[in-house]
């Protein structure tokens, strides 16, 4: 499995637009994509404008299928004006189940 965080640091005047636009791009990944397990968006109740997207993905090729999506350039060509900051950040998650 593996999982992809992407951190954003979104201006607040365009908070409500990148809202509408993340959770578009998330219900297209969810639908469109059986490799996309996992798609969640969290806005920090700490800090409004900070944001994270944890994305799990079944293995290498879906998320390989997902960077080829015609949406996903759209989504960051739409949120462009509204970020201030971005990083994304990948995991290859390996689930052991512990014994006592």
């Amino acid at each position: 499995m593996i999982a992809v965080v992407a951190e954003f640091k979104v201006a607040l005047s365009g908070a409500g637009n990148f809202r509408a636009l993340a959770e578009q791009h998330a219900h297209r990944c969810l639908e469109r994509e059986p490799g996309c397990q996992q798609f969640d968006i969290t806005q920090d109740p700490a800090d409004s404008e900070q944001w994270l997207f944890y994305e799990r993905y079944a293995d290498e090729d879906a998320l390989a299928a997902h960077r080829k999506t015609d949406y996903l350039p759209k989504f960051i060509e739409a949120t462009q004006p509204y970020v201030l900051e971005r990083k994304v950040r990948r995991f290859d998650v390996r689930v052991d189940t512990l014994k006592r």
